[in-house]
């Protein structure tokens, strides 16, 4: 990733509604993550809040995102030791 960069990960639910083009939910990732932010939170607020004002959700949703391509590996450790510690296999 060029410096700069955000890598957005999420779970289908942000950005999938019943009944409703997946492409619109897409647009509106790409849209709201391409704002500039003071941090990572602001940023993942920002997201959040622009695809939460699409309302009728029923799915749960997670959002990831990474800076810099190094952090990718720790979001993913963070990730699966939040997920064994549930009982979820990873």
């Amino acid at each position: 990733m060029p410096p700069g960069d955000r890598l957005v990960m999420c779970t289908d639910g942000l950005v999938e509604m019943r009944g409703k083009d997946i492409g619109v939910g897409l647009a509106t990732l790409f849209e709201s993550a391409a704002h500039p932010a003071a941090s990572m939170d602001d940023a993942c607020d920002t997201i959040i809040r622009a695809l939460g004002a699409r309302g009728g959700r029923k799915d749960d949703v997670a959002l990831l995102m990474a800076v810099e391509p190094r952090e990718a590996a720790p979001a993913r450790r963070l990730v699966r030791g939040r997920l064994a510690a549930w009982g979820w296999r990873s």
